[in-house]
C-alpha cells in the first residue's frame, strides 16, 4: 500500500515528482498545514500590472512563491530550460534581459550526466559543494523538471523559489507550489542524511 508524502494517508493514488501522493493533497487540500508538518515555511504574493502596448492594454498577473527548508544544504542554482529562458524573469525586466543576454553568451550550464535532465534542464549560476551530489536524486531532477516545464526555479540559501506570469489568469498557488513544496522535501531530506 501506498502512503501519500504529504498527509500520510495509506490511499495514495499518484506520483510527483518522486513522491506518492493521496488525490485529495495532488488537488491541494490542507497544502499549507502540510508544509508545516515538513517544518517547511511558505511565503507568496501575487499582484498584476496593467501595461499598453501599441495602443492595446493587457494585465498581466504575477505570482511569487518560496518555500524555506531547514536542513542546511551547500547548493545554488538557477534552473530554467535554456540560456535564454525565462528564469531569470524575477530580476526585472532590464536585468532580467542583460542576464539573459549574459548567459547566452557565458553559459555556465553544469550537466549532471543524465541525459532526460541535462537536456530538459539549463543550470546557469551553480554553486556549492553539494549541488552536484543533490542533482543526482531522481527525485529532485523530477521536480526540477515540473517547475522548469512551467517556468523556472531557484534554489539556494535555504529557500526553493519561482515566480510565474499569466496574461489570461492569477497563477495557481496551488498547483505550483505542490512541486515547489515536493523540491523542498527532497532538498531538506538530503540536508538531513548528509549534514
Amino acid at each position: 500500500m501506498l502512503t501519500c508524502i504529504l498527509c500520510d494517508s495509506d490511499d495514495a493514488v499518484d506520483r510527483l515528482c518522486g513522491f506518492d501522493l493521496c488525490a485529495p493533497c495532488h488537488m491541494g487540500a490542507s497544502f499549507e498545514a502540510n508544509l508545516a508538518r515538513w517544518s517547511l515555511e511558505l511565503q507568496s504574493k501575487t499582484w498584476h500590472e496593467t501595461h499598453t502596448y501599441n495602443g492595446q492594454t493587457e494585465t498581466i498577473s504575477y505570482l511569487e512563491a518560496r518555500i524555506a527548508f531547514p536542513s542546511p544544504v551547500d547548493a545554488r542554482a538557477h534552473f530554467g530550460t535554456g540560456p535564454t529562458s525565462n528564469h531569470h524573469s524575477d530580476l526585472g525586466s532590464d536585468a532580467g534581459l542583460w542576464q539573459r543576454l549574459s548567459d547566452w553568451f557565458n553559459p555556465k550550464d553544469l550537466e549532471v550526466g543524465d541525459p532526460l535532465f541535462d537536456d530538459a534542464v539549463f543550470i546557469s549560476e551553480p554553486e556549492g559543494d553539494e549541488l552536484r551530489r543533490l542533482l543526482a536524486d531522481e527525485g529532485v531532477q523530477t521536480a526540477i523538471m515540473e517547475l522548469v516545464s512551467r517556468g523556472g526555479v531557484r534554489l539556494g540559501d535555504g529557500w526553493v523559489r519561482i515566480r510565474r506570469e499569466s496574461i489570461t489568469t492569477t497563477p495557481s498557488l496551488v498547483s505550483h507550489g505542490i512541486p515547489l513544496a515536493l523540491l523542498a522535501i527532497h532538498v531538506d531530506t538530503f540536508g538531513r542524511l548528509t549534514g
